[in-house]
């Protein structure tokens, strides 16, 4: 008699968990809206000083191809607790869903 394969479907099939989440920033103050986005989504600066040109760039929690839409994002399972926390620190309402997606995806493609 054959022993069953211990194996994961999400194995099997090549899909990694991701939480796609959507927010709303109403009722926020201009302020913090600009320091969510910046939070979430990253943000450079350019500064010129004499001839020399600095351009530094901050890496946000989610990836640029990661965002969906208009208050909308998706990001790995294992960051959304991260996520969770950031949209809470500014009182923002949000809802999430658990999605399985294939490991090899490109969204903006």
């Amino acid at each position: 008699m054959r022993e069953p394969l211990r194996l994961k479907a999400s194995d099997l099939l090549g899909l990694k968990p991701y939480r796609i989440f959507v927010y709303s920033m109403k009722g926020l103050e201009a302020n913090k809206k600009k320091r969510l986005i910046a939070t979430l989504y990253g943000y450079s600066t350019r500064k010129k000083v004499g001839e020399k040109r600095y351009e530094y760039e901050y890496r946000g929690l989610v990836d640029r191809e990661m965002k969906l839409g208009k208050n909308c994002f998706l990001i790995e399972e294992g960051r959304a607790r991260e996520a969770e926390s950031v949209l809470r620190s500014y009182g923002v309402q949000f809802r999430s869903v658990s999605v399985w997606l294939s490991a090899g995806m490109r969204l903006n493609a």
